[in-house]
């Protein structure tokens, strides 16, 4: 019980401490699970992340349930959702209730403005993170401008661009596993 209590204040001060959504989560989530608590080793955090970045929904929540289950299983996984979830249900709460009265309020703005600052950075911290991990080798480096390009100028949709880099990584991977270019 007392590592089911310590599992769930470890996402509750997560979910209090994280603005801007899952990948703003990144980062604090890392240095909680990874770095201070070892619940897990950074190789499997980032593979959960791949994992739940290819799921639907919110990457805040997959990632939560994902790591929670990896954890303690089901338990793990509800606790993890419940610690994530409860600060972020107050503050919207409260928000919903009491932002509406103080929305022209001129220092509300400017902490709006200043949080909104914050999250990109966040944000890319968590990209040069998973950037620094990837094996920089031809094949992934054109690829990662060939999906650039496609999301940002062609504007496919990331899902099937989801299902085309798994498809990429069975074909290319696959053919160096048989010919053994990959250990």
């Amino acid at each position: 019980m007392k590592e089911i209590l310590k599992l769930f204040f470890t996402f509750l001060k997560i979910g209090a401490t994280t603005y801007g959504g899952g990948y703003a989560m990144i980062g604090i989530m890392e240095k909680e699970i990874v770095d201070k608590k070892k619940y897990l080793d950074l190789e499997s955090y980032l593979d959960i992340l791949t994992v739940c970045q290819s799921l639907p929904g919110p990457l805040a929540i997959t990632s939560t349930a994902f790591i929670g289950y990896k954890i303690n299983k089901f338990v793990g996984a509800v606790v993890s959702l419940l610690g994530t979830l409860i600060p972020s249900f107050i503050i919207i709460f409260l928000v919903a209730t009491v932002f509406t009265k103080f929305e022209s309020n001129i220092f509300v703005q400017h902490a709006l403005q200043g949080i909104k600052a914050v999250v990109p950075v966040l944000v890319f911290i968590a990209v040069i993170k998973f950037w620094k991990r990837l094996d920089k080798n031809v094949h992934n480096i054109v690829f990662a401008l060939v999906v650039l390009f496609a999301l940002e100028f062609l504007k496919i949709n990331p899902a099937l661009i989801i299902i085309f880099s798994a498809i990429y990584g069975i074909l290319v991977y696959g053919i160096k596993d048989r010919k053994g270019g990959v250990k």
